[in-house]
């Protein structure tokens, strides 16, 4: 086995690196912060079309939508989506709806992927020839930049882009949903209240 080949091994077999901190991003592409989400639409994984108004309508409607975009080869996607499965109780309990958007797989790839690492049930978007990736500024048309996660409001509009996922991801998602961070904290004990004691009035003579 020569030297690049073991490397390559090890590379291969290293878990990802993420940062500490998730990378927030102002705008990808022509979506930004504070402005209507672009139109897309893609199969789910029993070869239904999903598209922007049905994701929008669905009811109850959520806080928020997670769009994740992810591919099953994408080494760095798995710290998010790991995070993902197991904050799942928390991101629904606080409204989050997490949406993947898989990039130019089949289901029959992604399927077992999502299976695998316990995301099954989930939405899922299978961009199949990476529109829905290209529309919201997550490809080129020719690659992939991943992982990359969009959220939206009930009404469908971008509240957050996440480029790399740092340990802090899942507190963002919740932080963008509710304007909490979902950590908690430790209550302050309160301190009692001085009272002047009244003074009593001389006996009378």
């Amino acid at each position: 086995m020569t030297p690049l080949l073991m490397s390559c091994l090890l590379a291969l077999a290293s878990p990802p690196i993420a940062p500490e901190v998730t990378t927030v991003l102002p705008r990808m592409g022509t979506v930004e912060v504070g402005k209507p989400a672009p139109w897309f639409a893609g199969w789910t994984l029993d070869d239904r079309v999903l598209n922007r108004t049905r994701l929008l309508a669905t009811s109850p409607a959520p806080k928020a939508y997670a769009l994740v975009f992810f591919a099953t080869w994408c080494r760095p996607c798995l710290k998010g989506l790991t995070a993902i499965a197991r904050a799942r109780p928390a991101l629904d309990a606080a409204g989050v709806r997490v949406v993947l958007i898989d990039f130019r797989e089949e289901a029959s790839t992604v399927t077992p992927f999502l299976k695998a690492h316990g995301l099954e049930g989930l939405p899922v978007i299978v961009d199949k020839f990476g529109a829905v990736a290209q529309a919201f500024g997550a490809s080129d048309g020719k690659t992939a930049r991943l992982p990359r996660t969009v959220v939206l409001d009930a009404q469908g509009t971008v509240r957050a882009i996440f480029a790399a996922e740092g340990e802090d991801y899942v507190a963002q998602l919740l932080k963008t949903a509710t304007g909490k961070s979902g950590v908690p904290t430790r209550a302050t004990p309160k301190k009692a209240a001085k009272t002047r004691a009244t003074p009593k009035a001389p006996p009378s003579p």
